[in-house]
């Protein structure tokens, strides 16, 4: 046990000791903060890339907020946040004395930390740590799942028409394009169910369930992205007795609340809100808090989501829904834009040629142009989101449009929406049973397992069908491209081991099971789908840099104009003072006109209020629209010729300035 105690600490204290050894090695650019302490009592930490010298200071300018690793299993965020908080304290100083970017690399690192361990299984496990009653039996991790095979990793077991006694049913066939797959089957074509799939373990507690709690099972622990306030979902597993019930998520809202002129938030986490723009204008039943994001704000995300595509080259990202997560409460609650993004895709969703010549963009929302029948990924990924965001009537008429395609171009389209939401479009699949928000988790339709990953956990989940192990297949090269998610990543792995590379997978083995009789055990191997090998991480880093740099760009900048000063009479003058927007983005997005939490743009007149006779002590601009937008303030005082009055701008965000009005006959 001290062990393990010795290792996790020493991994948790490598990420904090990597940002102090850049905080003294770039002194004037970079400091350590501390967020909180996890429920281990390891220290979430965090840096704060900014120029200490100069007109504002770091904490005064329009900054970046950067979180990574609440999802304790990628790594691959971890590593590129502290990747590019070198980086860019290394080669963009220029950035970094005009706003200000705080890091926060590790904000789960008990689970971080756990999964160093060389003392347990490896297994897929994102949430905490901490012991839990998810069965609500009495007893805590009392049915976790287990290395049966002894082989140090715990994948899946897939039971062959499973005996009625075990509680178990067949939902998956061998795919006959792979037999190291597994696949649906579509009772359209005579096809039928045959294995049962579940986690490696067995009934510890002989309660009739496998692997429900505990460590590597279908329940216990908290996933920390489930248990922010907007949206919470209060009966799915792992979202946590209440909002905020986790030191970690408690403590990184609290540090938030304290940050000022926070423009956006970029988490790095297993799913994507950059490739997929969040569904516009949807609401929950309060119709108050967007499902997905306002109206308004739809601009600056698909503009915003181009900025990514030019600096990573990703097409595509599995998509996830904003229900209890960081990024949805930053933007649905603390009221900024905010994104999510896997930083790492497989190599066949990044587009390696050069990108549109200029000039010939496609314009957002529009249907893209190509030959009947003959829609790219990346159309038909623009075309499913134009699905989500539909009117019913415009639905209907698109799935009239899907339905009238012919059969291999029904199966591309079926491929996409697998790889982006886990699932076939609409109108090719009979509509599931629908989870009743109102009921708690052990009243709701059970989940299906996921080959391609565990059954029921969010954000974690890459793949669509099947699931499987084993080495090349000869026959490979013959095949044409595979159609399905799980598919490619066989082929992405296929490639890495003809390269030399370790495998993903782990072959299919037979096992006689105390319990089930029967199985084999095998699968895809823990955290393959979600980060790639460590020679990647400085490539990934730099296009974040890219991406970052790029986004900076188009902050909000109030500046002004004037004052200009008007003698009405003898002792009355008129004062006029006008701030512009002179960034990309709106001083405020849609939904932080809504949210009321950061302070609007302030005007105000340093005189007594008596000597105000006209206009409001305070202006205030709400949200002033990006390139370009003004408001103008003007009040009416008293005062003597030649007096100077101070007026002081206080932006939504960005620093504070004073400016003079000489009360003259002649000003400005």
């Amino acid at each position: 046990m001290m062990a393990l105690v010795v290792a996790m600490l020493a991994v948790a204290n490598d990420v904090n000791s990597r940002l102090h050894d850049l905080a003294r090695a770039e002194s004037a650019y970079v400091e350590e903060f501390r967020v909180g302490t996890s429920a281990g009592g390891r220290e979430i930490r965090g840096a704060r890339l900014g120029a200490k010298t100069g007109e504002s200071g770091p904490d005064d300018r329009a900054s970046l907020v950067i979180v990574a690793g609440l999802n304790g299993m990628h790594r691959v965020g971890t590593e590129a946040a502290i990747a590019l908080a070198e980086g860019l304290a290394r080669d963009h100083k220029t950035l970094l004395d005009g706003a200000t970017v705080y890091i926060v690399p590790c904000a789960n690192p008990d689970t971080f930390a756990w999964h160093a361990g060389a003392d347990h299984p490896k297994v897929e496990w994102p949430r905490t740590i901490r012991p839990m009653d998810a069965d609500h039996d009495g007893r805590v991790n009392e049915d976790p799942a287990e290395d049966l095979n002894g082989d140090g990793i715990i994948t899946m077991m897939r039971i062959r028409n499973p005996a009625p006694t075990t509680g178990l049913h067949a939902e998956f066939m061998i795919d006959p394009e792979d037999a190291r797959l597994l696949k649906k089957p579509d009772a359209a074509k005579g096809e039928r169910t045959e294995f049962a799939l579940l986690f490696e373990g067995s009934d510890n507690d002989h309660d009739g369930a496998f692997n429900e709690d505990g460590v590597g099972g279908a329940g216990g622990g908290v996933d920390l992205d489930l248990n922010f306030p907007a949206r919470w979902p209060e009966f799915a597993d792992g979202a946590g007795r209440f909002a905020l019930s986790e030191p970690e998520t408690r403590a990184l809202v609290e540090w938030m609340l304290g940050l000022k002129n926070v423009a956006a938030v970029l988490v790095f986490g297993p799913g994507d809100t950059l490739l997929n723009v969040p569904v516009p204008g949807k609401f929950d039943p309060s119709g108050q808090v967007p499902t997905g994001i306002e109206e308004g704000d739809k601009a600056a995300y698909e503009e915003i989501g181009k900025l990514f595509k030019e600096a990573t080259g990703m097409t595509g990202a599995p998509a996830l829904d904003n229900a209890g997560t960081f990024q949805g409460w930053a933007y649905a609650h603390y009221g900024v834009l905010s994104f999510q993004t896997p930083v790492w895709v497989r190599p066949d969703q990044v587009k390696t040629e050069d990108f549109t010549p200029k000039g010939e963009e496609q314009n957002a929302g529009e249907m893209p142009k190509a030959p009947a029948g003959e829609f790219t990924p990346d159309q038909i990924r623009d075309r499913m989101r134009q699905f989500r965001s539909a009117t019913p009537e415009e639905q209907a008429k698109m799935l009239t449009e899907y339905q009238n395609l012919p059969p291999e171009q029904r199966e591309k389209v079926q491929a996409v929406m697998r790889e982006m939401f886990g699932e076939p479009p609409p109108a090719a699949q009979a509509p599931a049973p629908a989870a009743n928000p109102e009921q708690p988790a052990s009243a709701q339709p059970p989940a299906t397992p996921q080959p391609g990953g565990p059954p029921g956990r969010r954000g974690g989940r890459r793949g669509g069908e099947g699931g499987g192990s084993g080495g090349g297949d000869s026959a490979a090269a013959k095949r044409p491209e595979p159609a399905g998610d799980d598919a490619k990543w066989m082929k992405y792995n296929d490639a890495r081991v003809r390269e030399g590379d370790a495998t993903g997978f782990v072959e299919w083995a037979a096992f006689d099971h105390p319990q089930l009789g029967k199985v084999e055990i095998g699968g895809w191997m823990p955290g393959f789908k979600m980060n790639p090998p460590t020679t990647e991480i400085a490539r990934l880093a730099g296009e974040q840099a890219k991406f970052v740099e790029a986004l900076a760009a188009k902050f909000p900048k109030v500046t002004n104009q004037g004052p200009w000063v008007q003698r009405l009479g003898p002792a009355l003058w008129r004062i006029t003072a006008r701030v512009t927007n002179e960034g990309w983005m709106a001083t405020m997005p849609a939904i932080g006109v809504k949210a009321r939490r950061a302070m609007p743009t302030l005007v105000s007149l340093e005189v007594p209020l008596e000597r105000i006779v006209a206009g409001d002590r305070f202006g205030r601009a709400w949200a002033m629209a990006g390139s370009g937008g003004m408001n103008e303030t003007s009040w009416t005082i008293t005062g003597t010729p030649g007096e100077v009055v101070k007026i002081n701008i206080s932006p939504t965000i960005g620093p504070k300035h004073t400016i003079e009005a000489t009360l003259a006959e002649v000003s400005r």
